[in-house]
């Protein structure tokens, strides 16, 4: 995505649970810009996954981290949306996905998703779903999207609904 708005295509990735951005343009001798690390350093986060995707209006894309949380009492999965813009990217709000109590759950629960317009409101709304949820039933929350990136309004899905 064009993280920045310069009409040059970025790159998102993740390496050893942080998110790297790469500035565009991107060649096959390598990224012609300045790198970005993305990493809540102050948590226990660790970042698995990346989706790209315009949430607001500006014309800049945005961002979501999936990553997960692992402390001694438990294990979860958190979205982190950052958001694109012209001089550098602004981390924004969290929303838990899951959380089990424990440390011995399985590595890696956050999945993967997409960002749409789902209500049809001019917005991108973040879809991800976690597949481990409920004993692997699995589960997808909706993120709706605003004017200022994702706003405090949620769905869940699971097979029941």
């Amino acid at each position: 995505g064009d993280f920045n708005g310069d009409g040059n295509q970025d790159l998102a990735l993740v390496r050893d649970s942080k998110t790297y951005v790469y500035r565009g343009a991107i060649t096959k001798s390598g990224a012609k810009g300045s790198v970005t690390v993305l990493d809540k350093d102050t948590s226990s986060f660790y970042s698995t996954a990346v989706i790209a995707g315009k949430i607001d209006k500006d014309g800049r894309t945005d961002l979501v981290v999936i990553g997960d949380v692992v402390t001694d009492k438990y294990i979860a999965s958190d979205a982190w949306f950052i958001k694109g813009g012209k001089a550098k990217l602004y981390p924004g709000k969290t929303l838990r996905l899951e959380s089990v109590k424990g440390n011995g759950g399985q590595a890696e629960r956050g999945g993967d998703g997409v960002i749409a317009d789902f209500d049809k409101d001019g917005y991108g709304d973040i879809a991800i779903g976690t597949p481990l949820y409920d004993r692997y039933r699995g589960r997808v929350t909706l993120w709706y999207g605003g004017s200022t990136g994702p706003s405090s309004r949620t769905a869940r899905f699971t097979q029941a609904t």
